[in-house]
């Protein structure tokens, strides 16, 4: 309360006036009033807000014991637990809600950690919660039960972790008593461990929960993130490296390196064989990549996907990354793992099972090419007269196929890349084709936009333009250049405009003013000063990262790689895209807004010679001015793109 009260104190004094919002600027000024001093992995007001939230938080776990020990139970509820209540091995008495220990043997089972991790054992095959009072009684114990784990405690702490339901609970409440932190003693450091930046709700303890907690419901999930869940036999290994995955945050080093350190002298401590080892350091060494790769990646490159099976190396290492991930994504935030973001994960998981499989062949990209081209040409009427007109038919037909990049080719349904062909052979020189399609399985917009070569230079960042002044999230973007000119792009976006279903007169009215933007009949400035509805939001503040620019420059053979890391604030993504096409640089493909731990947004690119970028001195050029864009653009902010 004293603390707390302080706290408020400060606030209204800061405020001069009732202020009892404890925002991220006032956490930021009361660190730096507080003189709080940082380490090399957190930071004042990290530190601050750890202390803080270990308060608030006993004060929430206090007011929650009070009440279930002071509740009042009805007659006929008592009468029903006393009937119902039965006893096991003469020690323990099992309610229908709870689970408590006959009162001459508390002393005997609260002393020892082997009897307590019986008591969760118990409690989690049951389903029921541990009786208040006797976890009173165990919170009092374990700040004097001996560090030293045993073979046993060993033993019954794995069959906890080997549970498919109530373990989240479980080891909740395990932490809130200090058991936990006796079996795996960095517990500590996570414990209200909190970063301060715009991309996490949680703790790293309660997002750590959170994820155990996720991968829980899986369990009856009818996708391929379900079935592979269900399959992992080692489910214990799987719920540990949860457990352990963000544990080596706060240490101002990688925060997977270090954990995977602390992964492997935890399981030394709990004595795990050498594989199951291997595999606990491996996932939590990996547990980011697969997202990475996912959402950042063009996973239709088979030399992405060897690489990356070769790293995982086995169908059950391959489930048990994909659960992780999955979970991990889940706990992040309320809503953080789309249907997109799924179908993306799957995507990349099916993929690579099946090269783990040995099914080499259907990655094999040119003869991945030729089934396309043999599908494609069967959707198209090619007339079928004269030898010769058959002939000139399959030339068109073949060198405008053979324009487009494997990449376009290899991920757009055959269905699709016939229309597109068709469209641009008959194409006026002057005239645009948008196509708008609202897709309810995964709640988004896509738009198709076929342009002639004379629009190609300007294209991508004017259709930005529109999609940003209507404040859409684009998610997605497929941009595609032939070798003769034609430009065919998609864009996959979520109209936030609307809860559920994007009614069919705002798609058109999308449609038509693509149109217009990529023509040149309207301009970014004035869309942006037409559909402003509100101000933009304050400038971030000094202690927060502006953003980063990185150059991957091996992952793809044909493209060079930007990744632009910053805070999403509207007019990001037309300021980097507009950049990139003023430096001469073409975007192949975009990944756009997919993010984990950060806001990131991908643009393949390839320079006017249409190949990647080898030159490290221009390279060193796009990423300074990208980040000098960045820069510019948090302390301009609307302004900025106002300005065309």
């Amino acid at each position: 309360r004293d603390y707390l009260l302080k706290v408020r104190i400060q606030l209204h004094y800061e405020a001069g006036r009732q202020q009892d919002l404890f925002t991220k600027d006032t956490q930021l000024w009361m660190a730096e009033q507080r003189r709080i001093e940082g380490t090399n992995g957190q930071r004042p007001v990290e530190l601050l807000m750890q202390e803080y939230f270990r308060h608030s938080k006993a004060v929430a776990e206090i007011t929650e014991r009070f009440i279930k020990t002071h509740r009042p139970q009805p007659l006929l509820s008592r009468i029903y637990d006393f009937l119902m209540t039965h006893r096991s091995d003469s020690i323990l008495k099992i309610a229908p809600d709870h689970l408590d220990v006959i009162p001459k043997y508390r002393s005997q089972v609260c002393n020892s950690l082997e009897e307590i991790l019986k008591l969760f054992d118990t409690a989690s095959l049951y389903g029921i919660s541990i009786a208040p009072d006797l976890l009173d009684a165990i919170r009092e114990s374990a700040l004097t039960l001996s560090p030293t784990v045993s073979n046993r405690a060993i033993d019954l702490f794995r069959a906890i972790m080997d549970r498919s339901t109530n373990l989240g609970s479980t080891l909740r409440t395990m932490s809130e008593t200090g058991i936990l932190n006796l079996l795996i003693p960095y517990m500590k450091h996570a414990y209200c461990l909190l970063q301060f930046n715009q991309y996490h709700s949680y703790t790293v303890d309660e997002h750590t929960f959170r994820a155990i907690e996720a991968a829980e419901t899986f369990f009856t999930d009818d996708t391929s993130l379900g079935s592979s869940y269900r399959h992992i036999e080692k489910k214990d290994i799987l719920n540990l490296a949860i457990l352990l995955h963000d544990i080596g945050k706060g240490y101002g080093e990688d925060h997977s390196k270090m954990g995977a350190m602390i992964a492997a002298e935890t399981s030394v401590r709990l004595g795990l064989k050498e594989d199951e080892q291997k595999l606990l350091v491996f996932l939590v060494f990996e547990h980011l990549n697969m997202a990475h790769l996912a959402f950042r990646r063009d996973i239709s490159d088979p030399d992405i996907l060897f690489a990356f099976s070769q790293k995982v190396g086995s169908p059950e290492k391959l489930r048990m990354l994909y659960v992780l991930t999955a979970a991990d994504i889940t706990a992040v935030g309320p809503g953080v793992f789309t249907d997109w973001k799924s179908e993306l994960l799957g995507d990349l998981y099916e993929r690579t099972m099946l090269l783990l499989g040995g099914k080499h062949s259907r990655y094999n990209r040119e003869q991945r090419l030729s089934r396309v081209k043999q599908q494609v040409r069967s959707y198209l009427d090619l007339p079928q007269l004269l030898e010769v007109e058959e002939e000139q038919e399959e030339s068109w037909f073949t060198e405008l196929f053979n324009s487009f990049s494997p990449h376009y080719l290899l991920v757009t349904p055959p269905e699709r890349i016939a229309a597109d062909i068709e469209i641009l052979r008959n194409l006026p020189s002057d005239q645009i084709v948008v196509e708008g399609e609202f897709e309810p399985d995964t709640g988004t917009v896509n738009y198709h936009v076929i342009a002639p070569a004379m629009y190609s230079q300007s294209c991508f960042h004017r259709m930005v333009s529109v999609f940003t002044s209507r404040r859409m999230e684009i998610i997605s973007a497929q941009i595609t250049t032939s070798a003769s000119g034609g430009v065919v792009d998609s864009f996959r976006v979520i109209d936030h405009d609307y809860a559920s279903e994007v009614p069919r007169t705002r798609v058109q009215t999308i449609e038509t003013e693509i149109r217009k933007a990529v023509i040149g009949e309207s301009d970014a400035k004035t869309m942006f000063l037409n559909n402003r509805r509100f101000q933009e939001s304050a400038g971030l503040s000094g202690e927060f990262d502006l953003g980063r620019v990185e150059i991957d420059n091996q992952s793809s053979r044909r493209c060079t790689i930007i990744d632009v890391i910053a805070h999403d604030r509207t007019g990001l993504l037309y300021i980097v895209s507009r950049a990139i096409s003023r430096m001469g640089l073409s975007v192949v493909m975009a990944k756009i807004s997919t993010h984990l731990d950060q806001v990131v947004d991908v643009f393949y690119v390839i320079d006017e010679n249409e190949r990647k970028i080898e030159d490290g001195v221009r390279l060193q050029e796009v990423k300074e001015q990208l980040e000098r864009t960045l820069h510019d653009f948090e302390l301009e902010g609307y302004k900025r793109y106002q300005r065309v």
